[in-house]
């Protein structure tokens, strides 16, 4: 039952009291419970309005909705962060924990909305027992949360132009990378899931989340007519096509002011090549033309 913000704000006078001791001021609403270390219920309502927005826009793009309660925990404390998550990362910025719980703790609060987007998105996967591969489940994580930056796209340019990509099946257990590695993988995850929507389309993503008994590659396989295996190196081709650029880095210092020449170059020559292709084709229609009148 969705509580309206007259009657969330009763309940802040009625629990604030009894939290204060503990440094945390408390919201319930419905399923929903928040918890801030700092009184601004305005955050705490926001967000009450937001989880409730998304978990709609999520059940539309993937036929999952909440299952379960959820409590989100903001801290604007990054010392008693640390004390309370001991375990968490130091290079993120939020964790979702057990398929209930949300902890948002990122220095710079203009992330954290996305912040809340990304571990909505891990919860409600764990609460319909959903097990993905882990660039799968980041990847729509990240996805859903629109978290591309162009961070993100040199990083993974760099490393493609390097060959020091992550095989896909062996990105798992995020939490122990260094900062490094586990922005690539993120990175991978994201571009590789991002890919895998443009190839099979949207309709590809409630399919693989359907209910099943077979393990993922066997279902990934059943649904797009491929295997895991061939998907990646399909999506490897894809980005060489994507970061074909980022091979300029390599030159010595003294040939970058060629590289608007040899840009100019290269576009001449694509396009004189795709005009002889274009001529190709012409001469193939106008001898067809030709075959069909005389038949």
């Amino acid at each position: 039952m969705l509580v309206s913000r007259r009657m969330l704000l009763t309940m802040v006078t009625l629990v604030l009291p009894l939290t204060l001791s503990a440094k945390h001021w408390v919201i319930h609403s419905g399923v929903l419970t928040f918890t801030c270390d700092r009184p601004d219920t305005a955050l705490m309502l926001s967000a009450n309005e937001e989880l409730r927005h998304l978990d709609l826009v999520f059940g539309s793009q993937t036929n999952l909705r909440v299952q379960d309660s959820i409590v989100t925990h903001f801290y604007f404390s990054k010392k008693l962060a640390a004390g309370t998550l001991p375990d968490a990362p130091y290079w993120s910025g939020g964790i979702a924990r057990s398929g209930r719980e949300i902890h948002i703790f990122d220095q710079d609060r203009t992330h954290w909305r996305k912040t809340l987007k990304h571990e909505l998105a891990h919860i409600i996967l764990v609460q319909n027992n959903k097990r993905l591969p882990l660039w799968f489940n980041e990847g729509l994580a990240q996805v859903f949360a629109d978290e591309w930056t162009w961070n993100k796209f040199t990083i993974l340019g760099e490393a493609n132009m390097r060959d020091k990509l992550i095989p896909l099946s062996q990105i798992d257990h995020l939490f122990s990378y260094n900062r490094q590695s586990a922005q690539l993988a993120y990175a991978q995850s994201q571009h590789a899931f991002r890919f895998m929507l443009e190839r099979y389309g949207d309709g590809v993503l409630p399919a693989l989340l359907q209910p099943t008994e077979l393990p993922f590659s066997e279902f990934y396989e059943q649904i797009t007519g491929e295997s895991l295996a061939d998907f990646e190196t399909a999506w490897r081709e894809h980005l060489k096509t994507t970061f074909w650029f980022f091979s300029f880095t390599r030159w010595p210092g003294y040939l970058w002011p060629l590289m608007p020449l040899v840009l100019i170059l290269g576009f001449i020559l694509k396009w004189r090549q795709n005009r002889k292709r274009m001529q190709e084709w012409e001469v193939e229609e106008s001898e067809g033309n030709g075959s069909q009148a005389q038949a």
